[in-house]
């Protein structure tokens, strides 16, 4: 009789707790051990301790202890695999000579690791036919308060580590346009052009890219056959290092290496003729700036360096006149605005 009602209750409050689970969150999980040898004194514990664990946010799920006494050492095989947040487990007190009258309750805080145990015995003279609720209810008092510690060392863990979030990547294709300022250490004053910028960020802090400049101004110089005007034009390609960002700046480092083009246009005077001629080299470029994210994916770039030409061309105004030459070094700056994406 008593294995089948506690049978019938194991299977009644489990299905209760099911369905309180899923009318929210789920709560807190203590595992209870039923023992084989199932008292009356249990039995209404049981059916106590149901609703004293709703009322302090748990869920209860009942197991097969398997044995008529549960030792501390069994309180964690117990919840294996449910994760609960207590084990408790009852067992009738084999120190009483009266057993339906006392109660061993053990109660495992899964938090912190610690077992606690209880040995409630009432003198069956003074309970008389209401020993077994008085047993019932002082475990369940003991449980209650074993429950309401657990839950008070739940919320003072720490919560987990979130995962480190991933970065996120930054802009890799990179488009300019500006101008270029090129001078020479001859007389003629420095050419201004339009230059072009692309690259890809194959890494953080580095970014391949092309750059040209050219169709600019032409700077002019007189001589005795009449005046020489000075058009250059540049294609290469770079590696540009990249410093860590801040407030939005960004330092640079350019060096690279690409084709110049010189064109020189001479406008005579009687009796000489009109004239022009042409030279390209090889050339180094080497520059320093930065550039400044004023808003999202636009940049403000500024640099400075040099073009150093394999070939140094000569400039003249006629066979004997010497204008001078270019590129041991030239230098140029640059102002562009650009996007990052």
């Amino acid at each position: 009789m008593t294995a089948a009602f506690a049978t019938f209750l194991l299977g009644f409050l489990s299905a209760g707790e099911a369905a309180a689970a899923n009318a929210g969150p789920p709560p807190a999980l203590v595992v209870v051990a039923l023992p084989a040898n199932a008292n009356r004194a249990i039995l209404e514990a049981l059916n106590r301790l149901r609703g004293e664990a709703i009322s302090v946010g748990f869920e209860v799920r009942f197991v097969d202890a398997g044995t008529e006494t549960v030792t501390p050492n069994q309180l964690e095989d117990l919840g294996h695999g449910l994760r609960p947040a207590a084990v408790v487990a009852f067992s009738g007190s084999q120190a009483s000579e009266q057993p339906k009258h006392s109660l061993d309750v053990l109660f495992l805080d899964r938090s912190t690791g610690q077992t606690s145990i209880e040995r409630i015995t009432v003198d069956p003279d003074d309970a008389k036919d209401r020993g077994e609720v008085i047993v019932a209810v002082r475990a369940v008092d003991f449980i209650r308060a074993r429950m309401l510690d657990a839950l008070v060392n739940r919320a003072a863990a720490p919560a987990p580590a979130p995962p480190p979030a991933r970065a996120k990547p930054g802009a890799r294709a990179y488009l300019a346009v500006g101008v270029s300022v090129l001078g020479t250490s001859t007389g003629f004053a420095p050419s201004v052009a339009p230059e072009i910028d692309g690259g890809y960020a194959t890494l953080r802090w580095l970014r391949i890219g092309l750059s040209g400049f050219g169709f600019g101004t032409r700077p002019s110089m007189n001589s005795v056959a009449g005046e020489v005007a000075l058009e250059q034009r540049y294609l290469g390609a770079a590696a540009t290092v990249l410093g860590p960002a801040w407030h939005g700046l960004r330092g640079a480092a350019e060096l690279g290496g690409g084709w110049h083009w010189l064109r020189l246009h001479g406008t005579p005077k009687p009796p000489y003729g009109a004239s022009s001629d042409s030279s390209s080299s090889a050339a180094l470029v080497a520059c320093l700036g930065g550039s400044w994210a004023a808003a999202s994916h636009f940049l403000v770039d500024l640099r400075g360096g040099a073009l150093w030409l394999q070939q140094r061309p000569q400039i003249n105004g006629t066979v004997n006149e010497g204008l001078g030459s270019l590129g041991r070094p030239s230098w140029f700056a640059r102002a562009a605005v650009g996007l990052a994406y």
